[in-house]
C-alpha cells in the first residue's frame, strides 16, 4: 500500500512539473481553493440567516468546524510528513512550508463544506463536490500531500457532512 501511494504521487506530481499548463493549473486550485471554499460557506451561512433558520445555522456552522479541528488532531497523532518533506527531488510547488500532511485538511474541509450545502441547496451539493476533488488532486499534484493523504481527508469530510447534514436521525 506505501509504495502504491508513492508511485501514485510521482505520476500525479510528475503531470505538474512536466506540463506547464497542469503546473500552473494546480498550483492555482490548490491555491484558491480555501478562498473558495470560505466563500461558499460564508455564502451559505448567510442565506441560512436571512432564511432565519438558525438551529440550521448552528449545525451548518459547527459540522465543518469540529471536521476541521478532529482533522488537526489526526494530522497530530499520525504525523506524517509531507512529500517535498520525505521525498528527494520533490519541492513545494506553492511554497508551503513542512508541518504534518495526513489526512488533508483541504481535502476534509472541502468535501465537508461541499456537502453542507446539502441543506440549502441539494443538487448545488452534488456540484460542489466536483471541485472538492479537484482540490485534493491539485493537493497531490504541487506536492502537498500523498494521495492517502487526500483520501483520507476526503473520507472524514464526507463521512461528517453525510452524518452531519445528509443523514436524517
Amino acid at each position: 500500500m506505501k509504495e502504491l501511494n508513492r508511485r501514485l504521487f510521482f505520476k500525479l506530481y510528475g503531470i505538474s512539473t512536466r506540463n506547464r499548463f497542469f503546473g500552473k493549473l494546480s498550483v492555482f486550485l490548490s491555491k484558491s481553493a480555501e478562498i473558495l471554499f470560505f466563500t461558499i460557506y460564508g455564502i451559505g451561512a448567510l442565506i441560512i440567516l436571512l432564511s432565519g433558520r438558525l438551529n440550521l445555522l448552528l449545525r451548518y456552522l459547527a459540522v465543518p468546524a469540529i471536521t476541521v479541528v478532529y482533522n488537526t488532531f489526526m494530522r497530530k497523532i499520525l504525523g506524517k510528513p509531507r512529500p517535498f518533506v520525505r521525498e528527494k527531488n520533490v519541492t513545494s510547488l506553492t511554497g508551503h512550508k513542512g508541518s504534518n500532511s495526513c489526512p488533508s485538511n483541504h481535502a476534509a474541509s472541502a468535501m465537508v463544506i461541499a456537502l453542507s450545502w446539502y441543506c440549502i441547496f441539494p443538487l448545488l451539493s452534488v456540484l460542489l463536490i466536483v471541485p472538492a476533488f479537484f482540490t485534493g488532486l491539485s493537493r497531490v499534484m504541487t506536492g502537498e500531500h500523498y494521495p492517502f493523504d487526500v483520501l483520507l481527508g476526503w473520507f472524514i469530510g464526507g463521512a461528517a457532512g453525510l452524518i452531519g447534514f445528509v443523514l436524517r436521525f
